[in-house]
C-alpha cells in the first residue's frame, strides 16, 4: 500500500530553501558577511537537507516495513523499530475545511511513525482516505508486529492521496 504526500508540501519543501539561499546570497553579495545573510544561508542549507533527504514524496507499507521515498534517498523503517503509527497535528485550515462546527472532530494531519525512543518519521503530510487507512489497518493486523495504529480514522469524504497522480495502476473505485 502506498500513501502519497501532497504537491503543496513537496513544492513548499523545495521552494523554501531556494528562497532563503537566494536571499542569503543576495545580501552576502551586496553587504558582505552580514549576520542576517549568514543565518539565511545556514537555515536554507538545513531546509534543503531536510527537503532532499528526509521529506517523503510517498510512503510504501509492506510486510518488511515502512519505506519512505525521499528525493535523494529511500529510508526503510523495519516494523521491529516502529512503535506506533500516529497522526501528525493538522493545520487550522485543514480542520476548518474538513469539519463543520457541529460534527465530531475529523483527523486533519498526515501519518507519523514513532520509532524507538523519541524519534518520529513523517510518512505523509495529509490525511489518507478511508480505503487507504483500512488497507494499513489490515496490513498491521495480518502481520506479527507490535506496531500500534494510533491514528484516528479519516472521514468518509477524504479523497485518496493518489487522486492527482498520473501513473498507471490506479483503481477506478478510489475515485468514488
Amino acid at each position: 500500500m502506498t500513501v502519497h504526500t501532497s504537491w503543496r508540501g513537496v513544492l513548499s519543501s523545495a521552494i523554501s530553501p531556494v528562497v532563503l539561499l537566494g536571499y542569503g546570497l543576495l545580501v552576502l553579495s551586496a553587504r558582505g558577511p552580514a549576520p542576517v545573510a549568514l543565518v539565511a544561508l545556514v537555515v536554507g542549507v538545513g531546509l534543503a537537507g531536510v527537503a532532499l533527504f528526509d521529506y517523503p514524496r510517498r510512503t510504501e507499507f509492506s510486510p518488511e516495513g515502512i519505506r519512505r521515498v525521499c528525493p535523494l534517498r529511500d529510508d526503510v523503517l523495519p516494523w521491529s523499530r516502529t512503535v506506533a503509527i500516529e497522526r501528525a497535528p493538522g493545520s487550522v485550515r485543514s480542520a476548518i475545511r474538513l469539519r463543520g462546527d457541529d460534527t465530531p472532530k475529523a483527523p486533519t494531519g498526515g501519518l507519523v511513525a514513532r520509532g524507538l525512543g523519541r524519534r518520529r518519521h513523517l510518512l505523509s503530510d495529509r490525511v489518507e482516505s478511508r480505503r487507504e487507512y483500512d488497507e494499513l489497518e489490515a496490513l498491521l493486523d495480518g502481520l506479527d508486529v507490535t506496531t500500534v495504529l494510533r491514528a484516528g480514522r479519516p472521514g468518509a469524504d477524504v479523497p485518496p492521496t493518489d487522486l492527482y497522480r498520473r501513473r498507471a495502476g490506479h483503481r477506478s473505485e478510489d475515485r468514488t
